[in-house]
């Protein structure tokens, strides 16, 4: 047995799951335990200091609420345990392992369509008729889509089953009856949880009434569930008994290390990105609302090649397949996986209750000051040949093991004074027996073993065992291929990345004044610490260097956080002073890292020693190696990466971080041109990049007005708008094109043919000439420029090419000292 969902109601867990039977759907009376002090002296259970704990029931979880309440300020009387129930009851049912079969569940992908003529469809107020449904579960092929116009799936790619409806009510009662039927255990799509799921939510109320909207949940319950992104209020429910994983969060929580910061987060850039697909276009159109009018199959289709994207990119990933496994693992709802402190607040009840210790009562702390975060080091700006990075493993979990972080070993004392900078020194510190510091002053017992480090630790090992049987069935699978071992393969990859997310976000939990185990003393120790830990790295790395060049100079370009980068380039000068074969300077470079590790391993021994550490637990290895690197600022480099970790590369990999080329709101086509450019600067002089730009200059004049647009989305129209000037002062550049492209399809009866700029729309703009017959230096639209208007012979190419390209290109010159012009003297002049 297994479970998808566990929600409360009243004094019932609402419980959704399987077991050999099939699907469960049930209510269970549940009455949690706590426990409180006595006098015992017996091996029963303790809390964290040690104290002898009794245990005790006080009935259903309505009575636990009233005896909480009772003793909350009661002095001298804590009680121990977690409130939070389901956690309480999945580990009571669950003892072992959660056993799941993956192919049991039903996944559901969503998504819908909305009339869009009258502006952007708002899930809060849903004002505009929901026109196609599409959703399809994970364990068949058949996409179901509900519409009210004729649709051949006979043309589709897809299996499709389309429901023709006679209007929109009739489109949402046939899905109501379609979905009570086949209510999914688990509902995802690309921004489902804050677009489709919302949308038709209020919908349904607004067309069929309120009652209506209870046939989405198995128990009838539809609870509000308001988030907020970026500061702003977004409207989302919740459907009782059902699990909602909007695969764009899961997409952003889980490839950030392996995928990076995306330029932009729409489905159709990041299907390009991982699959090589984009959504189907519809430019040829000019808008969603007029695809609709004009090419109702194409429409739909459009509409199933959304759900079927998100399925492939579940293929891909397997993202849905890392929840599950890190929820079974950690017993908490697949929903705290998205987190931090629910799914370590699970973690540490079940591995504390192994251990027969009582987790301690749930305080919010009143801390309100920033946390003080990691080092990052002022780059030496500029290019650099020859740089090595090296990184530090897990950092933050490493150094709660190293220094013996836990709850109970924090000594309520510290040694005043202390700093990283005084540290690097290595004054005498008297550290106090039984004790080791941290970089805060903060002194933890080094005596006994602290059972947060324990745990985190024995998380490390099993994840080195998982990922021997990993490599052990990689192996089997080269030579016999088969589904069983493929299976096997994926299992335990999913098992060793569960580990890895966790450990990784621990102290995000830590960080969290609303975690239990929350205290400012062991979140700044711990990155404090880390900053003491990559600038001694600095110290011994300079030291070593320094001593080896017989040289007095910094060779670390640039620190953050838990990495280094070292400029290798003279000590590749002094060895290999003729070589032009970068192949064997790499190797060269290979073995030399392979020696500053092993130089850092004896450093960080002396760090543990000095600091009076238990154990030394700092490894650094060698990740990149890079011909050529370029710093503009902190966070901010380009490296043309030969080898990384180990893997070498045909072909030069391009890292950028930080640069302005990969903004959203550059046009596509200049980021393609910049990042040409990007490779040019590395691996030519300054004059071969200028004559570039020229010629690249050239092309780019040649572009259509559509290719060279800056994409925005805008809103606050009615905001800025005005009867008689159409604008007011102050009024957002590109809103101000959107207001003037309205305008001209007023003025040129064009409304039928193109879209309308809304608020809430995606528009593009463009810097025009003066004077002009528009009499304004901005112009915006949809995805056409209108050629009624006959504006393309005002725009300001010029103005266009400067902003979207030369401007994010001259950063990284100026940081070279280069020019994008060649700089003509007076002998030029009279040569």
């Amino acid at each position: 047995m297994f479970y998808t969902n566990i929600d409360r109601y009243g004094n019932n867990l609402l419980f959704r799951g399987y077991d050999k039977r099939g699907p469960i759907t049930k209510k269970v009376k549940f009455e949690p335990t706590f426990h409180i002090p006595n006098n015992s002296t017996d091996e029963g259970w303790k809390s964290l200091a040690g104290q002898s704990l009794a245990e005790i029931r006080p009935g259903t979880m309505r009575d636990c609420k009233d005896f909480l309440t009772k003793y909350e300020d009661v002095a001298n009387f804590k009680v121990y345990g977690t409130n939070n129930y389901t956690h309480q009851f999945i580990s009571e049912v669950f003892p072992g392992t959660v056993k799941y079969d993956r192919t049991k569940i039903n996944i559901c992908t969503i998504d819908i369509e909305v009339g869009s003529e009258n502006g952007f469809p708002e899930p809060d107020q849903a004002l505009y008729e929901i026109i196609t449904i599409t959703i399809k579960n994970n364990n068949g092929s058949i996409y179901h889509t509900w519409g009210t116009k004729e649709f051949n799936a006979d043309k589709c790619t897809q299996s499709v089953l389309y429901r023709k409806c006679a209007d929109e009510r009739d489109l949402l009662l046939d899905f109501l009856e379609y979905w009570e039927n086949h209510i999914p255990d688990i509902l995802t799509g690309w921004y489902s949880d804050s677009f489709d799921i919302p949308y038709i939510v209020n919908r349904i109320r607004r067309i069929l009434g309120d009652d209506a909207i209870l046939g989405l949940s198995p128990w009838r319950r539809v609870e509000v569930n308001d988030k907020k992104i970026a500061g702003k209020e977004i409207p989302g429910f919740n459907i009782v008994g059902v699990s909602q994983l909007d695969y764009i969060d899961l997409f952003k929580k889980f490839t950030l290390n392996t995928l990076g910061q995306q330029e932009s987060y729409k489905l159709d850039h990041i299907a390009n990105v991982v699959l090589g697909e984009k959504k189907l276009d519809y430019s040829e159109h000019g808008s969603l609302h007029l695809l609709y009018k004009h090419d109702y199959q194409k429409f739909v289709e459009y509409n199933i090649k959304d759900v079927e994207l998100v399925d492939k990119l579940e293929d891909k990933l397997g993202l849905i397949d890392l929840v599950l496994t890190m929820a079974y693992r950690a017993k908490c709802s697949l929903g705290e996986t998205l987190g931090t402190v629910g799914i370590w607040d699970a973690i540490l009840y079940n591995e504390f209750k192994k251990r027969k210790i009582a987790v301690p009562p749930k305080k919010l702390s009143s801390y309100t000051d920033s946390i003080e975060g990691g080092y990052v080091k002022e780059p030496q700006v500029g290019m650099h040949e020859w740089v090595v990075s090296f990184d530090l493993n897990s950092l933050y979990p490493h150094l709660i093991m190293q220094y013996n972080m836990s709850p109970e070993t924090i000594v309520n004392n510290i040694i005043p004074g202390t700093t990283v900078d005084k540290l690097l020194d290595m004054p005498e510190v008297d550290i106090p027996d039984n004790t080791c510091l941290t970089a805060t002053g903060q002194l933890f017992r080094n005596d006994v073993n602290g059972i947060i480090p324990q745990i985190i630790q024995e998380y490390y090992d099993e994840r080195v065992v998982i990922k021997e049987k990993m490599i052990d069935a990689k192996q089997r699978y080269e030579k016999n291929k088969t589904k069983a071992v493929e299976r096997e393969i994926s299992l335990l990859d999913n098992n060793q990345m569960a580990i890895k997310i966790a450990m990784n976000s621990f102290y995000g939990a830590l960080a969290n004044k609303y975690f239990r185990y929350f205290d400012v003393r062991v979140a700044e120790a711990i990155t404090v610490s880390g900053q003491f830990t990559i600038r001694w790295a600095e110290k011994i790395l300079n030291e070593y260097l320094n001593k080896m060049m017989k040289t007095d100079v910094d060779y670390v370009i640039a620190i953050d956080t838990d990495s280094v980068y070292l400029n290798l380039g003279p000590l590749v000068t002094s060895v290999l002073p003729n070589e032009t074969d970068k192949d064997k300077i790499v190797t060269f470079l290979d073995k030399a890292g392979s020696h500053i590790e092993k130089h850092l391993v004896s450093g960080y021994e002396q760090l543990a020693t000095y600091m009076k550490a238990p154990r030394q637990k700092m490894v650094m290895s060698r990740e990149i190696i890079a011909d050529k690197a370029i710093w503009t600022a902190k966070k901010r480099y380009i490296a043309n990466v030969l080898d990384s970790e180990g893997v070498r590369f045909v072909e030069p990999k391009l890292k950028m971080t930080g640069i302005e080329a990969v903004r959203s709101s550059t046009p596509q086509v200049c980021k393609d041109l910049i990042t040409t450019t990007i490779r040019k600067i590395i691996n030519s002089t300054e004059a071969e990049v200028q004559e570039h730009i020229d010629e690249l200059k050239l092309e780019y004049m040649k572009l259509s007005p559509e290719q060279i647009a800056f994409p925005r989305g805008v809103s606050d129209m009615k905001k800025f708008a005005d009867s008689s000037s159409l604008y007011t002062k102050g009024t957002p550049i590109h809103v101000r094109a959107a207001l003037l492209y309205n305008k001209q399809l007023d003025d040129n009866k064009l409304n039928n043919k193109y879209e309308r700029i809304q608020s809430g729309n995606k528009m593009k703009f463009l810097y025009m000439l003066m004077p002009n017959p528009i009499k304004e230096n901005v112009f915006g639209f949809v995805t056409i420029m209108p050629k009624e208007l006959d504006l393309e012979q005002y725009i300001d190419y010029n103005t266009q090419f400067v902003k979207s390209f030369l401007d994010p290109i001259q950063i990284i010159l100026n940081a070279m000292g280069w020019k994008s012009e060649k700089q003509y003297t007076l002998e030029d002049f009279f040569g």
